[in-house]
């Protein structure tokens, strides 16, 4: 029975109600899996988000079965199925990001619903995912981001058949035990206080704790099962394009270039993932001659052609979302939520995420997502395959500022050069992007640090051969010297497009790591032509932090002051323990990675103070939203591919 009159945890329930239970239990032998939620009202925003009974299920293999819709009210039992009037929806929840699986939803609204009341409900799915032939596996969550007072899970496993089971996160609480003639797994919660997960986590960081089931017993059995979804084959269209791209080309490089950047440019992203092909890719000449395919299609047809080139490639179950966290789990087909392609080119191995748009440059020049681990779909794969960083790319920025008498405007010139990763990133940006937007948001990050400033304009140029992008913005500012209170006239020097790059954990204390953008290399130079000589001595200093080093140099020459910053992220997260430490280093960057080129009235006239002067509050605002909107825009990115 659902602890019906349980209390305690309502404080850390959301939208109006608290679950108060929630069963699954699977049976292998019938393919069904049986579902039961019952959650209490609490108040007005729970009567309208706890009235909506929905289940969700796939035409291509399940069938649902409604069992039981009820409200407890005052402990009465007001039975509501022969009431209950579902309408069936296809909602495509995921159409935003081009994928349609054909996944079906029965909606029912609730009448007469009021606060204090249990809404309880049952169903079951019949039939499971034939992709998966007589193989099961599934993950079980055991805490929510939402309190639950009671949790149960089970699974009955016929005679025969041998189910490995593994607890991540938290003690092993489960049991088994012999049930009509089958094995029954068994797990059961209580009073399950909502996780709080904290904020910049790393990419592939996973928090949650929950079960895994399997009948897969090694990561080569399920290397098997995917080559059995993804056999070798030869398709007459896809002979004739490999013809084609021969004919164009005598090098071999050059042709497995050529194959690449026709499935990730020619060949639309848009999947049809239904019933079986929610994991079983569509045959190549078809996605050939459509012109679309998911990140399965996509991987499938890239093999192809490439083998039809002579070369050795293959497919890649790829963890975009789990990354380095799947080192830890059973052997799963649900590892894996992205595909991508492993080739040898000569005496070059690499790996290509066929969903990538726009990247240019020769095979060493191709960047890779930090997806960590990969698994090859490949007779003789055993084990999950650890893949090194391939991004060879980095950001290189030279910014002129053009400074003349107390009162007169200046100029800035910037000019930034990206390569690898970030060439493609700024490629698929400017391709997609408004140039008014792009100037509006350029000026408003220069704005954070000088006074009246004003895009002029945003140039660019792309060098496909080599896949460098490069971008000169070109800036007034109508006032480059600032008073530093009773002090003289300053313009104030920073590392403008590195501080972007160098993340800084809220106050206090975390359990969780603290996630860098990795990979991440930048340089930044800074020229300052002066109006005349000024003094100053040089200087230098390292900085060395968990997860990053930061390299810092100034040096005047008569009327010209030159700064040099190298930044590079050595990590993707800084780890709880190292916190301190990490702090304490970003705070003597925030005292001695900046300078001020002031005005005296006094001898020395010019001079060099390399002591930070901090900015305002006023300063700060505007290159907090400017960082803010770099994050999101970055965040997307990642999430594109992920998703994908």
């Amino acid at each position: 029975d659902l602890p019906y009159n349980k209390t305690g945890l309502e404080e850390s329930a959301s939208d109006g109600y608290i679950d108060i239970g929630s069963e699954r239990q699977v049976s292998l032998a019938t393919q069904t899996v049986f579902v039961r939620y019952a959650r209490r009202v609490l108040s007005e925003a729970g009567v309208e988000n706890a009235s909506e009974i929905s289940v969700d299920w796939d035409p291509g293999y399940e069938q649902p079965r409604l069992h039981s819709l009820r409200i407890i009210r005052d402990g009465r039992v007001i039975d509501r199925m022969a009431a209950a009037r579902f309408r069936v929806l296809q909602l495509e929840s995921e159409r935003s990001k081009h994928i349609y699986d054909g996944r079906l939803t029965a909606v029912h609204l609730l009448e007469d619903v009021r606060q204090g009341d249990i809404i309880e409900y049952s169903y079951s799915l019949v039939g499971f995912n034939p992709v998966f032939g007589t193989h099961y596996a599934a993950t079980m969550d055991t805490r929510f981001g939402v309190p639950v007072y009671f949790l149960y899970y089970k699974v009955l496993v016929p005679a025969g058949r041998a189910l490995q089971v593994r607890q991540l996160r938290e003690p092993e609480q489960g049991r088994s035990f012999a049930e009509g003639g089958q094995t029954a797994y068994e797990w059961r919660f209580t009073d399950r206080a909502a996780l709080q997960v904290e904020r910049d986590l790393p990419d592939g960081y996973d928090p949650w704790p929950f079960i895994q089931v399997s009948t897969f017993a090694t990561w080569g059995e399920v290397s098997a099962w995917a080559q059995s979804i993804f056999p070798r084959t030869a398709a007459p269209a896809v002979s004739a394009l490999a013809a084609r791209i021969r004919g164009q080309y005598s090098d071999p490089e050059r042709q497995a270039v050529a194959a690449i950047r026709f499935v990730q440019d020619e060949v639309r992203y848009l999947g049809i993932e239904m019933g079986a092909n929610s994991h079983k890719p569509h045959p190549p000449a078809q996605v050939l001659a459509q012109r679309f395919g998911d990140c399965k299609d996509k991987s499938y047809l890239l093999c192809t052609l490439l083998q039809a080139l002579g070369f050795e490639a293959w497919p890649v179950l790829t963890p975009s979302g789990f990354r380095g966290s799947v080192a830890e789990w059973l052997p799963s087909p649900f590892a894996f939520d992205h595909c991508t392609v492993a080739a040898r080119v000569g005496s070059r191995s690499l790996y290509i995420d066929p969903t990538i748009n726009a990247q240019r440059g020769g095979l060493a020049d191709i960047a890779y997502p930090d997806y960590r681990y990969g698994l090859l779909v490949r007779p003789g794969t055993e084990a999950l395959t650890a893949i090194a960083l391939q991004d060879p790319g980095r950001v290189a920025v030279r910014e002129v500022l053009r400074v003349k008498g107390r009162t007169e405007p200046g100029r800035l010139e910037v000019e930034t050069v990206y390569t690898g990763s970030y060439a493609d990133e700024m490629r698929a940006d400017f391709r997609t992007g408004s140039l008014p937007e792009r100037l509006r948001k350029y000026e408003q990050y220069y704005a954070a640090y000088f006074d009246k400033v004003k895009a002029d304009s945003i140039r660019h140029n792309d060098d496909e051969d080599h896949n460098r992008f490069t971008v000169r913005e070109y800036y007034r500012i109508g006032k480059p010297w600032k008073k530093r209170g009773d002090r003289d006239d300053a313009v104030g020097i920073h590392p403008f497009m590195i501080n972007s790059w160098i993340e800084s954990p809220e106050a206090g204390e975390r359990r969780m790591p603290f996630g860098l953008r990795y990979p991440a290399r930048m340089t930044e130079d800074i020229e300052v032509q002066l109006p005349e000589a000024w003094e100053g001595e040089d200087f230098s200093e390292q900085y060395e932090a968990p997860g990053f080093r930061l390299a810092t140099a100034a040096r005047i020459e008569g009327d010209r002051a030159h700064y040099r910053y190298t930044y590079e992220a050595t990590a993707d997260r800084v780890e709880p323990a190292d916190l301190e430490h990490y702090r304490a280093v970003l705070d003597r960057i925030d005292y001695h990675v900046a300078f001020d080129l002031t005005w005296g009235k006094s001898a020395p006239a010019h001079a060099v103070d390399k002591t930070f002067t901090p900015l305002t509050m006023d300063d700060m605002y505007p290159l907090l939203y400017v960082l803010i909107g770099i994050a999101v825009f970055v965040t997307w990115l990642l999430r594109r591919h992920r998703d994908r």
